[in-house]
């Protein structure tokens, strides 16, 4: 079949995996899109990579595009890797970076930190969230609406996608129990030690979004929009 664009956002994802499982991780990621990406060269297909917000040390947030990137985990080592071997095979490549992607999530696919909270909170479970994390929350549906005008607009190099709002994972939870009418005293705010055995986390990986606005024509969503979106439609799906 002929077609004009691949967008690949496949490969292990799980960061807690991928430090303990860096051989598997490496094939999965690493040998999997440089198979993808020599595939898209020989045909001339454009291909855009979905890479990650890990990529940076948190340290110097916001990020825009241009900023070094300095990991301190083994999958933002891998994804580093990624996206050198897309852009080093295909002149014309897209790397977006999206960061802590939250909404419905497709039926077979893997739980995100809205999800989990409202999964949580409507079982009764009390939760621990750090409170020492901060990142922009990105809608689903925004980051589809976004790569879609990357490939109606053959734009190229890097862009980061985000939200509007820096929020810490203990505040997104509380939002999400207020926009949800779920109990809020159920959530308690930790440090990140208190999950010892977990990969490192950059403290703040939050993105520029003006790229995404300028070239791409998107509007970054806050944090209440993108989850008040998800309650109507929930309720239309009941």
């Amino acid at each position: 079949h002929k077609f004009d664009c691949v967008v690949h956002a496949a490969g292990i994802a799980n960061v807690d995996y991928t430090e303990t499982h860096v051989d598997e991780s490496v094939a999965s990621n690493i040998n999997g899109t440089r198979n993808v990406a020599e595939l898209c060269a020989g045909l001339g297909i454009r291909l855009i990579y979905v890479s990650t917000n890990a990529v940076f040390d948190g340290t110097r947030a916001p990020y825009s595009e241009t900023d070094p990137v300095n990991p301190v985990n083994a999958y933002g080592r891998i994804k580093v890797e990624c996206e050198r071997t897309v852009r080093e095979l295909l002149e014309r490549a897209l790397v977006v970076r999206p960061i802590l992607m939250y909404g419905w999530p497709h039926p077979f696919g893997r739980p995100n930190p809205v999800t989990w909270v409202t999964e949580s909170l409507e079982r009764g479970k009390a939760i621990d969230v750090v409170d020492d994390v901060f990142e922009n929350p990105l809608y689903n549906l925004c980051a589809a609406r976004a790569i879609w005008a990357a490939i109606d607009r053959d734009v190229a190099g890097i862009i980061h996608l985000a939200g509007r709002d820096v929020v810490s994972r203990y505040d997104l939870a509380r939002t999400v129990a207020r926009v949800f009418d779920l109990d809020e005293s159920k959530i308690r705010a930790v440090p990140s030690s208190h999950f010892a055995t977990i990969a490192p986390r950059p403290p703040n990986t939050s993105l520029c979004t003006t790229r995404m606005e300028q070239e791409l024509g998107i509007r970054p969503l806050s944090l209440e929009e993108g989850l008040r979106d998800m309650v109507a439609l929930r309720m239309v799906s009941r």
